[in-house]
């Protein structure tokens, strides 16, 4: 196997989780092996066990880099001066245009993540961050009680895995741009009669 040229550790940590994420969307957690993972890298299995311990190491940290890049995208907009409506619009916008990325993880995918204790762990402590960051944010910026803005902010994320979910099963093509569009205009009348 040639060597991929010397890079530095970050970069090729980075390296190892992209071709970790790609051997395990087409492969899935249980059949893929480290020595995949360190072929499609172009990289010695020892250097993949410089960065991670085992199969299971790297598999979180697929998880982590998928979901972080998710948080980062949506969250980014929380900061800005602008009116509830524009922010969340946003939000939605930008979470539902990641779903393009998230087409390789496949329902196989994320079984196997919840499979994982380690990882199982780590997805529910995310998704309990999300939904204080932004039924708080959403608090802070309407009338809207708690359990308003929580039911809010699931209905909204359970409708993005729905489509997700829609686009695997069906391969449908649908008009996702029409749906996102209802889906910020439901957002809307929803704060509107709550003000």
């Amino acid at each position: 196997m040639k060597q991929s040229p010397k890079l530095p550790a970050e970069k090729r940590k980075a390296q190892l989780i992209g071709a970790a994420a790609k051997v395990f969307a087409q492969r899935g957690y249980i059949a893929a092996t480290t020595e995949d993972i360190s072929r499609e890298a172009g990289l010695t299995k020892g250097a993949l066990y410089f960065h991670f311990k085992n199969k299971e190491e790297i598999f979180l940290a697929v998880v982590k880099d998928h979901i972080d890049e998710q948080v980062k995208a949506a969250t980014k907009f929380l900061d800005e001066k602008d009116n509830l409506e524009r922010i969340i619009e946003k939000v939605i916008r930008t979470s539902f245009k990641m779903m393009e990325r998230e087409k390789h993880f496949t329902f196989d995918f994320w079984a196997q993540a919840f499979n994982i204790p380690r990882v199982r762990k780590y997805l529910t402590e995310v998704h309990k961050i999300i939904l204080e960051r932004f039924s708080g944010y959403i608090m802070s910026h309407s009338n809207l009680k708690k359990k308003e803005a929580e039911a809010l902010v699931w209905l909204v994320h359970s409708i993005r895995d729905g489509l997700l979910v829609q686009e695997q099963c069906y391969m449908s093509g649908g008009n996702q741009k029409e749906i996102i569009n209802q889906v910020v205009k439901m957002f809307k009348i929803y704060l509107s009669h709550k003000k």
